[in-house]
């Protein structure tokens, strides 16, 4: 018995690449006489040649996206049942690469490592990896990798990125970004603080006419990555001309400086700064006065009564001492020297080119005008020049006599003056209220003595012992008419319109003859009263002339007085006074009424009784009198 010989057969597939044959195959050899047949044969793999751009030959793979090798290139194959007919894909490779980038801190604080904590360290890395690329696939140039997050350091607070280089000071590559890389490479950190510019101004102060310049820069220039920055740079000081009288100028940071830098001289700046331009003159300081409250006018020489100088020491420097005390200051009225109750200084206040005080006094009981004059040598200026004594003076007269006014009922005066001299004569002049008349004038002194002055008299002499004097004007109520008199009308225009009947009467009142009528027809009462209301407090007596007929009965009488309520009938004794007749009787005569206990507004009333028939009576004039006076001991306020 007999096998016949077997052929099997391997495909090669260049996959990308170049391979020597696309197949091969090999033989079994047939076996006889029950001899036992091989399985498999052997071949030799093609030869794979490798593209430029996967240039590494891995071999062989059933799987064509393999990235390993089942069997080598040029290699022994051994094929079976299992194999054979099979497919083999060249593979081929160009290796994955791996890019590192160090980053360099490069003065400054810390950069944060792969884990994103800061670190310290010199340098730290960050790495990417670029993938294998197989059967002639071009591999990717570059992979992604983030930078650090920079810490600037103090000394250059600024961050400005990396660079590829330490020392450019620019940006090539932000902190904190991803940045595509192709190849290993080190970047630098890098910080800076910037340039800073200083200015220098000049300015010209006393006892200077002109300086070179007003104003002068400098430049701190700018560091890097860590680098401490310079904390200053130079300037010149300029030239300085000085007024005549001063000496040689000089610069200085301070407007109360007595020496400084030379003109010419090269000084730092560390910051922006004002140079004033000096110089000491050689004149001496000097006090003058400011002001004086008042102002001019008179003061009186109570205790209590002030008056302030305002003075102040100055010298052209503009720079002075003063030792000056109350004590270094004489007080002169006229040519008196006085020694004042009050005399206060205040404490000093800076002014332009000096010091500034303010004196005090009161309590000055000499009359005349008031001048001080101030000591010498308690002024000195930045060279040592001191002041002669100075002589302020004033136009503020002390006036020993003080003269006040006292409210009174009635009207008001004007003093001519509130102070005078002992010996001064005093005049005023007086505004009565209407219906008031001046009835002359009471000056009454503190310790109590008295001068009555008449109603024709308005003014009176200042003595020295009477040194406050008040005057108490004295003012007079002038009677005041109702109703009747010449003007035939009823003042205050209120008229006599308020009636009370009970039976027949009639109630008039006559502008024409000035009088108010009644008349009766058989038994009646009436009553009438004023409009308006007067203020009885000025008067002591209200009166009404009157002329009644003869009574045609056996009662006749009538009341005249004053009435808080006008809708009532006059009844009391206590507001009114009453007057009677009887048949065959006239009445004339005057009704009076004793007002001087009613001090409010009361309404003027008349209220007549006729028993039977016909009666009349005829109220003529009706007036306020006994007008109060007013004055010392009695001011009615």
């Amino acid at each position: 018995s007999s096998k016949n010989a077997i052929t099997y057969k391997v495909n090669f597939n260049a996959n990308g690449n170049t391979v020597a044959a696309t197949s091969k195959s090999c033989q079994i050899a047939a076996v006889y006489n029950n001899a036992t047949q091989a399985t498999s044969c052997s071949i030799t793999t093609p030869v794979i040649t490798a593209p430029t751009s996967t240039p590494t030959v891995v071999g062989y793979n059933q799987t064509a996206s393999a990235t390993s090798s089942q069997v080598g290139s040029n290699t022994t194959l051994t094929v079976n049942a299992t194999n054979n007919g099979k497919t083999y894909y060249a593979i081929t490779r160009k290796a994955a690469k791996t890019v590192t980038i160090t980053f360099n801190k490069n003065g400054a604080a810390s950069q944060t490592d792969t884990s994103g904590s800061a670190s310290t360290a010199t340098t730290v890395t960050r790495s990417c990896t670029i993938a294998a690329a197989y059967n002639g696939a071009a591999q990717a140039t570059s992979c992604s990798v983030t930078s650090p997050k920079i810490v600037a350091s103090t000394n250059t607070p600024t961050i400005t990125g990396y660079s590829a280089a330490a020392g450019t000071h620019s940006n090539a590559w932000s902190q904190s970004t991803a940045k595509a890389v192709s190849a290993n490479a080190t970047y630098y950190a890098q910080t800076t603080k910037a340039a800073v510019t200083r200015k220098a101004t000049y300015t010209k102060n006393g006892g200077v006419s002109a300086i070179g310049k007003t104003s002068d820069t400098c430049t701190i220039a700018a560091t890097y990555n860590g680098t401490a920055q310079a904390t200053s740079c130079k300037v010149t000081l300029p030239s300085i001309t000085k007024l005549a009288g001063y000496n040689t100028g000089f610069w200085s940071t301070s407007t109360t400086a007595t020496s400084g830098t030379a003109a010419g001289t090269a000084v730092s700046l560390s910051g922006n700064v004002t140079y004033y331009a000096k110089a000491r003159d050689t004149t001496k300081p000097v006090w003058t006065v400011v002001s004086t409250s008042p102002s001019s006018g008179n003061m009186s020489s109570s205790s209590s009564a002030r008056m302030t100088i305002t003075f102040k020491g100055t010298d052209t420097s503009g720079s002075v001492t003063s030792t000056l005390t109350a004590a270094n200051i004489a007080v002169k009225v006229g040519s008196t020297t006085v020694t004042p109750s009050t005399k206060t200084l205040s404490a000093a206040t800076s002014v332009t080119n000096g010091k500034q005080y303010t004196l005090t006094l009161g309590g000055i009981s000499v009359d005349g005008a008031i001048s001080i004059t101030i000591a010498a040598n308690t002024l000195k200026d930045g060279s040592g020049n001191a002041n002669a004594a100075s002589t302020i003076t004033t136009s503020v007269v002390v006036n020993t006599v003080s003269i006040s006014k006292a409210t009174v009922r009635g009207g008001s005066i004007t003093l001519g003056k509130t102070l005078a001299k002992v010996g001064d004569t005093v005049s005023y002049t007086t505004t009565p209220t209407s219906g008031f008349s001046y009835a002359g004038a009471t000056v009454v002194c503190s310790n109590g003595t008295k001068t009555t002055l008449n109603s024709s008299t308005k003014s009176f002499k200042t003595t020295s012992t009477c040194k406050t004097p008040t005057v108490y004007p004295s003012w007079k109520r002038n009677d005041y008419t109702i109703w009747g008199g010449s003007s035939g009308s009823i003042n205050n225009t209120g008229g006599v319109g308020n009636h009370l009947w009970d039976g027949s009467i009639d109630i008039n009142y006559y502008g024409d003859t000035n009088h108010l009528r009644f008349q009766s027809h058989g038994g009646a009462t009436g009553q009438a009263s004023t409009g308006n209301s007067y203020t009885l407090k000025d008067f002591n007596t209200l009166s009404c002339t009157y002329n009644c007929g003869v009574c045609p009965s056996d009662s006749c009488s009538f009341r005249m007085g004053i009435l808080s309520d006008r809708s009532q009938w006059i009844t009391s004794n206590s507001y009114s006074s009453a007057y009677s007749w009887k048949n065959p009787n006239v009445l004339n005569g005057t009704a009076t009424f004793n007002i001087s206990g009613f001090n409010g507004a009361y309404a003027v009333g008349v209220k007549m009784f006729v028993s039977a028939g016909d009666g009349h009576c005829i109220f003529n004039t009706m007036k306020l009198t006994g007008g109060k006076t007013y004055g010392y001991g009695n001011t009615g306020v």
